[in-house]
């Protein structure tokens, strides 16, 4: 590039060209392919309106004459070839060699607009459609909000909202309570069911909230229930934190005084055979439901579950199975199922627990 300074350029020139302007410079990231023209373009057109050099697509700047404005139309060769430049950096490969040989940046816009600009009524059906089948799934709830927020305002590129600017009628703030109504509705029936309390509450709001507000109450409400999950859980790791005697096996000893989620990872490890563990696991719930009347009492703590273990009163003759009913009873605690006095087709007993 030449220098501006000397050429008596001022930033506000169209001609202008700032240092950091190279033939290299892409007008965006998105790389033009054919299938996205409507986003391509819109960013091209912010690129080039930012830079000042919007009119020389639209062809709102002319080419000046050569014979009667020789300086002017060095000037604007100039522009227009780095302009041609900049296209050529921002498609793909495959259309670059019909970039390259344009004669004008205006030729390469209206050619890219006849070629890959669809008709207005089958891209607002694909729209509409989009936005009919749009669901959260997995995606959070600031990515399903993004992806909808895109689609309206592609839609509304489009075919623009109308306003009513008149002060003498209602019409206006009706069209645009319905407007916002009709988002509000799209973007909570994509929501996940987790989200069930926080869309009806929103729901029987008077007057009916903003889509920004909507959106704000339900990533507050994921807030708190994380709040409440993370307390839950730290409330339930102190209740169920444990301490084993000490024993001559490195894996048992090493599960001394540790919350019951963490334990969880190990033990599932440490038990191999999955399928045993699971069928004595049934047996000791279907043993524990069978209990007398009038034994529903107090669900005990987890110290007066353990304590008749740790104090030796239970008598177990399979040491893999001892390990796999602590796990069981940890378990029933967990469910908050009864624990009683369970005898077990193995060969053992499980006494004074619920006493």
């Amino acid at each position: 590039m030449g220098d501006n300074s000397k050429e008596g350029l001022d930033p506000s020139s169209r001609y202008y060209f700032h240092h950091s302007d190279t033939l290299a410079t892409k007008l965006c990231l998105q790389l033009l392919d054919g299938g996205n023209w409507a986003t391509w373009s819109k960013s091209v057109e912010i690129a080039l309106s930012v830079k000042n050099k919007l009119g020389f697509v639209t062809g709102k700047i002319k080419k000046p004459s050569k014979s009667t404005d020789p300086d002017e139309f060095d000037l604007w060769e100039r522009a227009n070839h780095m302009l041609i430049s900049w296209f050529s950096h921002s498609v793909s490969q495959d259309l670059v060699s019909s970039v390259l040989f344009a004669p004008t940046a205006q030729h390469i816009w209206e050619d890219f607009q006849a070629r890959f600009a669809q008709g207005n009524l089958p891209r607002i059906f694909q729209i509409k459609s989009s936005i009919g089948s749009h669901v959260q799934g997995i995606m959070s709830v600031a990515n399903y909000y993004t992806k909808l927020r895109g689609f309206w305002d592609e839609l509304d590129s489009y075919r623009p909202f109308s306003t009513c600017d008149c002060c003498q009628c209602s019409e206006g703030s009706k069209r645009n309570a319905y407007h916002n109504e009709n988002r509000l509705m799209q973007f909570l029936m994509g929501l996940n069911a987790t989200y069930n309390l926080i869309r009806g509450q929103i729901l029987l709001l008077k007057p009916v909230p903003d889509i920004r507000e909507a959106y704000n109450m339900v990533t507050q409400d994921k807030k708190q229930r994380q709040i409440g999950n993370n307390s839950l859980t730290e409330n339930f790791s102190v209740a169920t934190a444990v301490r084993f005697p000490k024993a001559s096996n490195p894996t048992t000893s090493s599960l001394v005084t540790r919350p019951f989620h963490l334990l969880l990872p190990i033990l599932k490890d440490y038990f191999a055979d999955i399928v045993k563990r699971i069928h004595i696991l049934l047996k000791v719930v279907i043993s524990c439901m069978d209990f007398q009347s009038g034994t529903h009492g107090m669900i005990p703590t987890l110290n007066q579950i353990m304590s008749p273990i740790l104090n030796h009163q239970a008598t177990v003759r399979n040491s893999k199975i001892s390990n796999m009913v602590l796990d069981s009873i940890l378990l029933l605690h967990m469910l908050h199922l009864p624990t009683v006095p369970c005898r077990l087709s193995q060969g053992f007993l499980l006494s004074s627990i619920n006493n």
